[in-house]
């Protein structure tokens, strides 16, 4: 705003971020990386080359290159939604720490007089679904499973006041608190998910979630608001 120019107000303000693009090899890679680029510049997005990647399965190494020629980093691993592409075990770290960030910051409700019911109710939107957010795509070993599911009682009990060297078996500590185990919530999230593809087979979302991928390449990209 200034004398020449008046004051626009803008109610809201949609951008584009931490956009990825899957292909079977290099050239298919490119390909979309350029239609990529082409369709966003029509919209007044551009690509951030400093801060976009390439992450390679199996497949032979290819550089990719922007439509202005800069080559793209190649990373042994990258962060899409909260959750490290190649690292199962650090995406769930990482869950588990914002997780108890989350939980400490209600301790004032959880060592209140408040139900049990009402708790849970404010650990399943608050903190559950902090610890679980995209777990849905991590592959879960036994190992990790067992993982997941010891971090998200232990979140129950300090949201439920259970403290050394108070003791609740985990039998008791699922019927008092009426909440499923973790682990049986991300399986019931994924079996809706595909189920919802199932029933829909004309979309894409369909052919991408039954189809059995032997190698990819991925472009993580960041856009910023051309202006």
């Amino acid at each position: 705003m200034s004398t020449r120019h008046p004051a626009i107000r803008i109610p809201a303000l949609a951008y584009a971020d931490d956009a990825a693009l899957l292909a079977d090899s290099g050239e298919a890679a490119q390909r979309q990386l350029q239609r990529f680029e082409s369709a966003s510049a029509k919209v007044g997005l551009r690509l951030n080359a400093s801060k976009t990647e390439v992450f390679i399965g199996d497949t032979p190494h290819m550089d990719i290159h922007t439509t202005s020629g800069t080559t793209l980093m190649v990373c042994d691993d990258f962060n899409y939604l909260g959750c490290n592409v190649a690292d199962n075990t650090s995406a769930f770290q990482r869950r588990r720490q914002v997780a108890w960030v989350a939980a400490r910051r209600l301790t004032t409700v959880w060592n209140s007089a408040a139900s049990d019911g009402a708790k849970m109710q404010l650990f399943k939107s608050t903190v559950e679904s902090v610890l679980l957010y995209s777990c849905e795509a991590l592959v879960i070993t036994d190992t990790l499973g067992n993982s997941i599911d010891a971090s998200h009682r232990a979140l129950m009990r300090y949201c439920l006041g259970v403290h050394f060297p108070d003791r609740l078996s985990n039998d008791n500590l699922y019927a008092r608190a009426k909440v499923a185990a973790a682990t049986l919530t991300l399986t019931r999230n994924r079996l809706r998910i595909v189920g919802h593809a199932i029933r829909r087979p004309e979309l894409p979302s369909s052919s991408i979630l039954t189809i059995r991928p032997q190698k990819h390449i991925a472009v993580v990209e960041h856009f910023a608001a051309h202006i």
